[in-house]
């Protein structure tokens, strides 16, 4: 577990890249945001995911489904170690291009789920390429190349 001054600098680097999602993909827009921008951090020190309504049983079916869509979780999900590992945002009326952010700010992301957003824009950041975690990225359905 990380020390409490690691957990809190992570935190606000998480809470930067989601924040910078939302706003380039007009998250006022999106048809599920709860807990989005609020005062909770988007994983709890315990894994507890605070921003979407994926609960935990929801995020373990994920992987437990080789990452299949789950149309009650939309937001993140956390590692035990309260890192995002999950972006399940599929259907959810992102507007916009897909932050790079995203991949370099979110060390624990294994997952990317954003298909059926048709107003996703632009080209695949090239810095996907540094989300050494990842293992699996969806954007079927979108207006994005690369």
């Amino acid at each position: 577990m990380l020390d409490q001054l690691g957990f809190r600098v992570r935190m606000e680097t998480e809470r930067a890249a989601l924040t910078e999602l939302y706003e380039a993909t007009s998250g006022a827009g999106w048809r599920v945001r709860s807990g989005w921008l609020g005062a909770l951090p988007p994983c709890s020190a315990n894994g507890t995911a605070n921003w979407g309504t994926c609960s935990a049983a929801h995020c373990a079916a994920l992987f437990d489904r080789t990452f299949s869509y789950n149309p009650e979780c939309a937001g993140v999900c956390c590692s035990a170690a309260g890192l995002v590992s999950v972006l399940q945002l599929p259907s959810n009326q992102l507007a916009g291009p897909l932050p790079s952010i995203i991949f370099s700010g979110l060390p624990g992301l294994r997952a990317v789920a954003m298909f059926g957003n048709p107003a996703l824009i632009g080209s695949l950041p090239t810095e996907v390429g540094r989300a050494t975690a990842l293992q699996a990225l969806d954007t079927d359905s979108t207006s994005m190349s690369g």
